[in-house]
């Protein structure tokens, strides 16, 4: 069993299988992951909170139809979060935390970041997800935890980072785990469909203490 593996198969196969085309790229970055599914023929609502990030994104994919780009960071509530850079991992945290500044972001000052909801954004935007795309370098879990209703009401695909600076914020894997198998009542796959995983005892052998890798949560 390997949980950690390079494939793209079921990106594939959700980004041509999955009906209903509104997709949430959380955490977009510079917007590979939205031009695919933009390609794919979803509407995507994409969101990163760093400007230039997002500005590189926004020219990217300048004039792209169905795409609309949100300056907010996803967590599990709203507010706003000071003085925060980008740490290593590209982990937005303040100033002062501990951790070391990604290369590109030394001697660059902190900046606010915006947060909100997946529950929020889609009830205050009337997104009704048929996918999510969840990369968000340790604030993974935050993010689930303020989606919880609109997950449980649409039971969309996700596809999500498993990071291990998930331990550096402050929260457990084994309760990350718990709450996708127990309380989302999702099942955790392989990239290539090969290994399916219940529970943190199927996962804790292969959960990511150094380097972080995608999985897709699916609906049972």
């Amino acid at each position: 069993m390997n949980l950690h593996v390079e494939s793209r198969i079921l990106w594939d196969k959700v980004l041509k299988e999955t009906k209903n085309k509104i997709a949430m790229d959380i955490g977009a970055n510079t917007g590979g992951y939205a031009a695919q599914m933009l390609d794919a023929g979803f509407e995507v609502w994409a969101y990163e909170p760093v400007n230039d990030v997002r500005q590189k994104m926004e020219e990217r994919l300048k004039g792209r139809h169905g795409l609309t780009v949100r300056r907010v960071a996803i967590s599990d509530e709203r507010g706003v979060i000071s003085n925060v850079n980008v740490q290593s991992c590209w982990t937005l945290v303040p100033d002062g935390s501990g951790l070391e500044r990604a290369a590109e972001y030394v001697g660059k000052p902190p900046f606010n970041v915006i947060t909100s909801t997946i529950d929020h954004e889609c009830d205050q935007l009337m997104i009704v997800p048929g996918f999510i795309k969840l990369d968000v370098d340790g604030y993974e879990f935050k993010a689930l935890r303020g989606g919880v209703r609109t997950i449980q009401t649409y039971r969309p695909p996700i596809l999500c980072e498993f990071n291990c600076y998930i331990n550096k914020l402050g929260q457990s894997p084994e309760e990350f785990v718990r709450f996708i198998t127990e309380t989302l009542n999702y099942r955790i796959e392989s990239m290539d469909g090969e290994v399916v995983a219940c529970s943190w005892e199927a996962v804790a052998p292969h959960w990511p203490y150094h380097s972080p890798y995608d999985v897709m949560l699916l609906p049972n």
